[in-house]
C-alpha cells in the first residue's frame, strides 16, 4: 500500500464526489418515500452539507492514524536507521567511531575541516 499523502483538496475533491452520489440516491428514496419534491430537495440539500464536511473531517482524522497503513521499505529503512543511531547515540558508540575515523584519517568524504 502506497503511504498516504493525499492534500486537503483530495479529501474536499472525494468528499464532494461521494456526497454527490449519495445525496442523489437519498434523493430518490425520499422522493418515493414521501413524495413532495419540495420537501426531498429541501433534505436533500441541507444533508449534502451537513454529510459533505463531517465526512471532510472524518477522512482527514482518519488520515492521520498509522493502523492498517503499510510503510514503504524506504520508510522502514529510515526507521531502523533512526533506532540504530539512537542506540549508538545512548551507548556513547558514535564517538568510538569519530575516533576511529579521524585515526584511521578515513572520513567517507566528509570534510572535518584538516
Amino acid at each position: 500500500m502506497k503511504p498516504d499523502t493525499s492534500t486537503h483538496c483530495r479529501s474536499i475533491a472525494k468528499a464532494t464526489s461521494w456526497e454527490t452520489f449519495s445525496t442523489l440516491v437519498v434523493f430518490v428514496l425520499a422522493l418515493g418515500m414521501f413524495g413532495s419534491l419540495g420537501i426531498c430537495i429541501t433534505f436533500a440539500v441541507v444533508s449534502f452539507f451537513v454529510k459533505l464536511i463531517l465526512f471532510y473531517f472524518h477522512e482527514r482524522i482518519w488520515h492521520q492514524i498509522e493502523w492498517g497503513k503499510e510503510l514503504t521499505y524506504g520508510q522502514r529503512r529510515a526507521q531502523e536507521i533512526a533506532a540504530d543511531l539512537k542506540r549508538q547515540l545512548r551507548r556513547g558508540d558514535y564517538l568510538v567511531n569519530l575516533k576511529r575515523i579521524n585515526d584511521d584519517g578515513n572520513n567517507n568524504g566528509i570534510d572535518n575541516g584538516n
